[in-house]
């Protein structure tokens, strides 16, 4: 493993890919953003489309509570000492035992229980990616920046932006409940985390050239697997699930996580060491069902259908229709 020496590669990395003209203003908007050390408080400048999805999503523990807006129209947040997730391991990339894999794990089933929430209130994140989740100053996971999410989409909705690349779902997915895409951001993220390295590559901070591979590969259906053949055992198959999308919302993957996280746990010997100020077991948050949604909708809103109509066994098997959808 190298070292990196400095964090370009993810500032590189984090512009997203724009893929229609009209947004450039409203990406201008989301990049414009500041520390005010007085109030220490984060602000960027207002999205209409944020503001609109928090009045959807917020409060809920792992979302980032907004304050408010400010007189010179920034939009307020509290200020999360820890930074953001990606920064987070890189700065951690050479003493990686600084970030113990219980708690990494955990903030996994709890980036999980945010989908869980977005998909429950019928809203795509579509920009999942680690540096849009903040440590809170408790060392919770907190997703944000929702100024490209879609709220209520269409079963066969065409996103406008992508996160950044490696994180992005290949466009070869297709005739899947668009949750879909926000379930294989995940997989990258929840790869990182257990292997503290991007598929394909040999640290946290890859090249643009590395990602690009990496993008080729996921495109032609080419996954890579965990190194460590214990975690491989108890999380390689939801890995695999939600790269092919067998998993498309958020409620499934909770549940998949927990129980395995559970096995995992128990059967390898894990124990919460007092020394670690981060979260080493995963907090149990209630999990509403997220609805399904109908390829072509004869009653309903954009497709969706009233959770409560769907069995137990639906929201178990939903990713079974992603396969034969290819």
């Amino acid at each position: 493993m190298t070292h990196p020496s400095n964090l370009q590669s993810i500032s590189h990395a984090l512009d997203t890919w724009v893929i229609n003209d009209d947004i450039v203003d409203d990406l201008e908007e989301r990049q414009a953003a500041y520390h005010d050390p007085d109030s220490n408080t984060w602000r960027k400048r207002k999205s209409r489309n944020e503001l609109e999805t928090y009045q959807v999503i917020s409060p809920h523990p792992r979302i980032l509570p907004i304050i408010g807006i400010d007189k010179e129209g920034y939009a307020v947040f509290k200020y999360q000492c820890n930074g953001d997730l990606w920064r987070f391991l890189a700065k951690n990339f050479s003493t990686p035992s600084n970030v113990p894999i219980t708690t990494r794990i955990v903030w996994a089933v709890e980036i999980a229980q945010g989908l869980a929430h977005l998909h429950h209130k019928k809203v795509v994140w579509a920009d999942a990616h680690l540096a849009n989740i903040l440590l809170s100053d408790e060392g919770h996971a907190l997703l944000c920046d929702f100024a490209f999410s879609v709220r209520n989409p269409k079963f066969f909705h065409s996103f406008r932006t992508v996160p950044p690349p490696i994180f992005f779902c290949p466009k070869t997915y297709y005739g899947i409940q668009p949750t879909h895409v926000d379930i294989f951001s995940f997989a990258i993220i929840f790869f990182v985390l257990l292997d503290y390295r991007f598929p394909f590559t040999e640290d946290v901070t890859p090249n643009q050239e590395v990602q690009d591979n990496t993008v080729d590969k996921h495109i032609a259906k080419q996954f890579d697997v965990l190194r460590d053949a214990v975690l491989h055992k108890y999380f390689g198959e939801i890995l695999d699930d939600c790269f092919h999308v067998r998993i498309v919302t958020g409620d499934v993957l909770v549940q998949r996580l927990l129980d395995a996280h559970a096995k995992w746990f128990s059967e390898t010997g894990q124990v919460v060491k007092p020394d670690v100020s981060f979260p080493q077991e995963p907090e149990i948050i209630p999990i509403v069902p997220v609805p399904l949604m109908q390829m072509f909708p004869v009653n309903g809103e954009n497709g969706w259908s009233h959770a409560e109509d769907d069995s137990s066994d639906e929201r178990l098997q939903r990713g079974s229709q992603s396969e034969a959808a290819f």
